[in-house]
């Protein structure tokens, strides 16, 4: 397994949140933003973001916190 940080959302959530409480929190809010109909089919997101660009975000969210939560 590569060190963490291992991808651009990981880098970016260290970069501008310090220390793993604030980090899971971050990634809480960022996957519960009701701007955001994410469980829907047609979510409403910027015309140049295509639906697997945004998955894979959620999906390195996802495993960011299971890292976090892991104690890395």
């Amino acid at each position: 397994m590569q060190p963490w940080p291992r991808t651009a959302t990981e880098r970016l959530l260290v970069s501008v949140c310090q220390g793993s409480a604030a980090q899971a929190l971050a990634i809480l809010e960022a996957l519960t933003d009701t701007n955001r109909r994410t469980l829907l089919s047609a979510p409403p997101v910027p015309a140049d973001v295509t639906d697997n660009e945004l998955l894979d975000v959620y999906a390195e969210l996802f495993m960011a916190a299971q890292e976090i939560i892991s104690g890395r």
